[in-house]
Order: structure tokens, then C-alpha cells, then sequence
């Protein structure tokens, strides 16, 4: 059964989602990863963008091969020409980038002729990232095309995006297999790869952080916290009264992520750019809502101090007016 969400949501995800595609595209190569993995991110974490991410997982395999093969080829092989295929092979490799199994510069020299670094980088940006900017709009305005101008009116998003990128329906999540674990990055290639969907949230089983008692401090009811000596009762108002504001709790979200050790390097990259992401939100005139919500609903589902930090910012955000 296709997942409902109103108008009002998938309009303004939608243009988020714009604005994290627009700040990659723009961005200089020193700059790219960076927000390249806001990007990524963003298309991976967020409850309404999932639904048309998990259709660009599902239209083609592992795109290490296609790439492998290109890269032996001296970057004559052809990418797909199925449009829908071409913008999930692109978003597929970006996400390869994003997680480091892929290089950067890498790719760039095996994939486009030019004479210096960043002459391949311009080519990359217009050949690629900016085509799939175009089409991916495009998709997207036909998705919004199909919804009711009234904010609140629930669609089923699902059946929606499908309709609008041409495809049938993907599988529920509970039909579609894991992805294979990263290969070490100090051993070679994968030698055979598997046409799967994304894993799991990568993050659901993290070891306990062990972050400075100050950021407990923050948070009603932690250990550290105002009122949480044992046998002191305390109400909703009192908990409402001392809570403390998103800006003090993104601080002792980035505390604990500095403190927490025995991370893969590439998971810590993530929360730092959860970070980041947080960080910019709130220095808007506007938080807005969903976003915060977007990157802290998947830290509940961590352990210790970031567990903790993840439900008081999400209980801080649901509060906020949208």
C-alpha cells in the first residue's frame, strides 16, 4: 500500500531537495564532497524523498561493474539510454562517490577526456550533474502536477512518483534484500556484484558513545540533568520549562559525535554532515521542520549519548510551529 503524505509536504520536500542539488552543482572541486554528501544524504535520510530515491535504487544494480568496465574501456562505454535508468545509474554513482568506494579524481580521468583536472570536472558537472538536474526537475514538476493544490490533502506518493517517472511500483521495503557490506579499502575490487537496494540505515547498530557529561546535561531526565536525582518526580510542564533550545542541543549533538570512538570512518563522515546540516537549519530566519525532523527521527534509532540527543531534538522540533 502506497504511503500517504499531503501536498504541503511533498511540495516543500521537494524544494529542499532543489536546494541541495543546486549548492552541489555549484560547488568547486574542493568543496564538492562536502556537498555532495549533504546531497546524498538528504536523498537517503528524508521520510518523503525516500520514495523517489528507493525507485533509483531499484531500476539498476550495482553500478561498480558499469563503472569498472567504462573505467577499462577508457570511458567509451555508453551509459544507459532509458532516461529513468540514465538518472538512477548518475544517482547511484554519486552515492558511491558519496561513501568513498569510489574516488573523485578517479573517475574523472577514466571516464572524461580532458587536459587538466578541473576541465574534467567542468565536463563532469555539465554532462552529468547538470543533466540530471534537468531531468530530475522535470520528474519532480510531473510528480507535483499529479497532487492536489490543497496542502493537505493526502496523496499516495508512491503510486504518484511512479506514474511520473514511468515505472511500476517498487516492493515494499520488507521485499527488498540488503546490500552487500562495502568492500575494505585496502583490498581490491569486488570481484562480483549484486543488483540489490540500499541497505539498512547503516547506523542502527553503533556502539555506545561516550560523550561529555555536559551534553546530558541538556537533556530532561538524562543522567546530568536538571531533576534527575532519583525519586524526583517530574510533569511534562517541568520538562517543557527547562528544555533546552535546538541551537544548544545541535551543540551537544556535535559534542557527541566528537566524542564517540570505535566509528567506520565513513559513518562518522555522516553524522558530521548531519552536523552540518543541522547547523545550517537553524541559522535560517526559518528552520524549517521537516529537516530537522529528517536528520534526527534516524538518530533514535542509535545508542547512548546520541540516541538521546536525537529524541530530545526531535521532541524540541515537533514542538516548533512548522
Amino acid at each position: 500500500m502506497s504511503e500517504l503524505y499531503t501536498g504541503g509536504e511533498v511540495r516543500s520536500t521537494f524544494e529542499t531537495f532543489r536546494g541541495y542539488q543546486r549548492d552541489m552543482i555549484e560547488a568547486s572541486f574542493d568543496h564538492f564532497q562536502t556537498k555532495l554528501r549533504l546531497f546524498v544524504n538528504f536523498c537517503e535520510k528524508d521520510d518523503v524523498f525516500r520514495v523517489v530515491t528507493r525507485f533509483l535504487h531499484l531500476r539498476v544494480g550495482d553500478v561498480r561493474e558499469w563503472y569498472f568496465r567504462a573505467a577499462d574501456a577508457g570511458g567509451s562505454k555508453e551509459m544507459p539510454a532509458e532516461p529513468a535508468d540514465w538518472l538512477a545509474t548518475v544517482y547511484k554513482l554519486l552515492l558511491e562517490l558519496k561513501q568513498q568506494r569510489l574516488d573523485l579524481r578517479n573517475l574523472l580521468s577514466s571516464l572524461f577526456s580532458a587536459r587538466s583536472l578541473p576541465e574534467a570536472f567542468s565536463d563532469f558537472k555539465t554532462r552529468w550533474l547538470e543533466r540530471y538536474q534537468r531531468e530530475m526537475n522535470e520528474r519532480l514538476a510531473a510528480v507535483e502536477r499529479r497532487i492536489p493544490e490543497d496542502v493537505g490533502a493526502k496523496v499516495p506518493l508512491e503510486d504518484v512518483v511512479a506514474e511520473a517517472f514511468g515505472a511500476a511500483a517498487p516492493p515494499m521495503p520488507g521485499e527488498i534484500a540488503p546490500a552487500p557490506a562495502p568492500p575494505s579499502p585496502a583490498g581490491p575490487p569486488a570481484a562480483a556484484f549484486i543488483a540489490t537496494a540500499p541497505a539498512a540505515d547503516s547506523k542502527a547498530h553503533l556502539p555506545e558513545a561516550s560523550a561529555p557529561a555536559a551534553a546530558g546535561a541538556l537533556i530532561p531526565g538524562a543522567p546530568g540533568a536538571p531533576g534527575a536525582e532519583a525519586g524526583e518526580a517530574r510533569g511534562p510542564a517541568a520538562d517543557a520549562a527547562d528544555a533546552p533550545g535546538l541551537e544548544d542541543l545541535v551543540a551537544a549533538f556535535e559534542a557527541a559525535v566528537k566524542a564517540t570512538k570505535g566509528l567506520a570512518s565513513a559513518v562518522k563522515g555522516d553524522l558530521k554532515a548531519d552536523v552540518k546540516i543541522l547547523k545550517l537549519e537553524i541559522a535560517r530566519r526559518a528552520p524549517r521542520r521537516e529537516v530537522i525532523l529528517a536528520v534526527a527521527r534516524p538518530l533514535e534509532r542509535l545508542a547512548g549519548k546520541l540516541k538521546e540527543v536525537g529524541e530530545a531534538i526531535v521532541r524540541r522540533a515537533e514542538r516548533e510551529a512548522p
